[in-house]
């Protein structure tokens, strides 16, 4: 990883650091693929002919395999109930008028920081760098917790006009 090896040489990160971050994002990837509704794979039985794929593979992490299943099976039942709550990855989280918070910490406070009226959960996902079931999930629990409502399609188009005025 070219950043990575640049963050480390400037002292921004250690080599563990790194390790941990890219760990965690290949973990969610994994995670990720057990829901999706719909996919197309491909599996080779023998090693590949070219090394510097066989290289990348090597150097891949291994996870413990039951591990990642429990935790995939449990994140896909999960994950029906967060879209049956938010409706879709396309919704727009914004904050109701006159709410009061209370204190925060860790996803949710990610979450409410990143909001902005304009972005939706998966936006919110790919700049918390929560992943997108961990942001779907804190989105959900706001809502439940009546910190947050999604826009309804009109308020959308409000909103947009708003800024668009603004910019004017």
């Amino acid at each position: 990883c070219p950043l990575g090896e640049t963050l480390i040489e400037l002292g921004f990160l250690t080599e563990d650091e790194l390790t941990a971050v890219l760990n965690n994002q290949l973990e969610e990837d994994l995670h990720n693929i057990f829901i999706w509704s719909s996919g197309q794979f491909e599996f080779y039985k023998n090693k590949p002919d070219n090394e510097e794929i066989l290289e990348e593979i090597t150097r891949t992490p291994g996870f413990e395999v039951n591990g990642i299943l429990l935790e995939a099976a449990r994140r896909r039942d999960e994950w029906s109930q967060i879209l049956e709550n938010i409706g879709s990855v396309h919704a727009i989280p914004v904050f109701p008028d006159g709410i009061e918070f209370p204190e925060m910490t860790g996803s949710s406070l990610a979450v409410c920081e990143a909001i902005d009226n304009f972005s939706t959960v998966s936006d919110l996902a790919e700049t918390t760098m929560l992943g997108l079931f961990n942001c779907a999930k804190a989105v959900c629990d706001l809502k439940r917790d009546g910190l947050v409502e999604l826009a309804d399609p009109q308020l959308t188009i409000d909103l947009a006009l708003d800024a668009t005025r603004k910019q004017d």
